[in-house]
């Protein structure tokens, strides 16, 4: 299995998804629930991500979906105060 690491905001979106599943908000929205700052943050993050196909992006009723895929469920985030506490 690929290990990735990821962005702190790419993390922040894949928790979310993890907790929630699915969400049909647009970049702004998502940005700033998570406190993110900007929607374009969000934007390029949902990029990555698809790309290393954690996540699935569809269009449903003119709505864009973002949906977390099974290796995406797997994916296991650490965050690096864990990783010292790990060392």
């Amino acid at each position: 299995m690929a290990q990735y690491e990821l962005s702190w905001s790419q993390g922040k979106i894949l928790e979310y998804l993890q907790k929630f599943g699915k969400t049909v908000d647009i970049d702004t929205e998502l940005a700033n629930k998570l406190a993110l700052g900007y929607g374009s943050t969000v934007s390029h993050a949902l990029k990555k991500l698809e790309r290393y196909k954690l996540i699935s992006v569809d269009v449903v009723a003119s709505s864009r979906m973002v949906t977390i895929t099974d290796l995406g469920n797997r994916h296991l985030i650490i965050d690096e105060e864990l990783k010292g506490k790990r060392k």
